[in-house]
């Protein structure tokens, strides 16, 4: 089961089969281009506007939808569409314009759907109630306003001189449903914003509540967040030095962590910080955090030294201490499976692992239907 319910998803099963989107530039224009609230554009936007640009080339909306449609047809035996109107913001201007490009789409062959890329400020109630009715006059399966709303937040909108408050997409979207229209939304993530990016604060805060619910899956109740920045970690003797503070602190009898070593074979589990994190975390039980002459200031603060005694390594090509995990399967699927912001790309969390663990039982002999991580370990008292 996907964790993700797709557009492409929706579709098929809205239609009951797959249908493709025909790209039409009809020659409209945007606010944020023409004059109207500026001419700058978002900051995100191609002056030239998206899609495919023919209409800038001479060819009609007829010409457009017959290349297209020629070309699908050869291609993937496609005779089902949805004319989208693409290019810039598609109901700015007076609404009799918009008819009119209304009028131009009855008749197409194969046309099943139409969607039009738009801006919340650009509709108003006569051009959603036409809208509305010649969905129907068309015969359409689903007419879409596709809004830009790009981010929620009114700071962030000012700042990419987007022209609208949030405040404009939400009255648009409940206007459209509202007339049995649909409504899609274009959401940047990410977008720059005074003072950094968008959702870099929001996405701490989830993480770090995701990591709780997975301690607590599997019986923890003490967790450290160390507050290091995401994808800049290197080893060096400041995250030394911040492991080795908490090696200190909770001093430990055992410490688990990442081998180390990138592993070619699957490169996606060698992440540069992942690697950054291990090595740093094995200095630190080795010699740092036992060592008064590492870190002073460290004994300045009233951590004394501490030596820990094992570190079980994952992820080394020969490991030497095996766990049998069957009776404790759910938790680590419960556990994994709280990092949903992490883990939507896995359709099955369960099959996932429990595939990775089959197969450490096989590799090391272990008994036929056992569940089995596979560790080093190292003594480092």
């Amino acid at each position: 089961m996907h964790r993700l319910y797709a557009l492409s998803a929706h579709l098929r099963q809205r239609f009951g089969g797959r249908i493709l989107k025909i790209p039409l530039d009809a020659g409209f224009s945007c606010p944020n281009r023409d004059g109207t609230l500026s001419s700058r554009g978002c900051i995100f936007c191609n002056p030239a506007g998206s899609g495919s640009g023919m209409g800038g080339r001479g060819l009609d909306i007829l010409a457009q939808w017959a290349f297209w449609r020629d070309l699908h047809r050869t291609r993937h035996g496609i005779d089902r569409f949805t004319a989208y109107l693409q290019s810039f913001s598609n109901t700015h201007g007076p609404v009799d314009r918009l008819a009119a490009v209304l009028d131009e789409l009855a008749g197409l062959p194969g046309l099943a759907a139409l969607s039009i890329g738009t801006r919340p400020d650009c509709l108003d109630d006569d051009k959603l109630d036409l809208l509305a009715e010649r969905r129907d006059a068309l015969g359409l399966a689903d007419l879409t306003l596709e809004l830009g709303l790009q981010s929620a937040h009114d700071a962030t909108l000012a700042h990419i001189n987007r022209g609208h408050d949030a405040a404009a997409f939400a009255e648009a979207a409940q206007a459209a449903h509202a007339r049995g229209l649909t409504v899609v939304a274009h959401v940047i993530a990410g977008l720059p914003r005074p003072g950094g990016r968008e959702g870099r604060d929001e996405l701490a805060a989830t993480r770090q509540r995701e990591q709780r619910e997975a301690a607590a899956a599997v019986g923890v109740d003490d967790v450290r967040f160390l507050g290091q920045p995401d994808g800049h970690l290197e080893a060096n003797l400041e995250l030394r030095k911040v492991i080795s503070r908490v090696v200190r602190q909770v001093r430990p009898d055992l410490v688990l962590c990442q081998a180390p070593v990138r592993r070619w074979d699957r490169i996606y589990a060698s992440h540069p910080d992942h690697l950054a994190v291990a090595e740093a975390t094995m200095c630190a039980v080795y010699p740092d955090a036992r060592n008064p002459h590492a870190h002073v200031e460290l004994l300045a603060e009233g951590f004394e030294p501490h030596a820990v005694a094992q570190t079980w390594v994952v992820g080394l090509p020969r490991p030497d201490h095996f766990v049998d995990i069957t009776d404790v399967f759910d938790r680590k699927v419960k556990a994994l499976s709280s990092h949903a912001s992490q883990v939507a790309w896995i359709d099955d969390v369960d099959a996932f692992l429990r595939g990775w663990a089959t197969d450490v039982s096989a590799a090391h002999g272990l008994p036929e239907g056992t569940l089995t991580e596979a560790w080093t370990k190292i003594d480092t008292l």
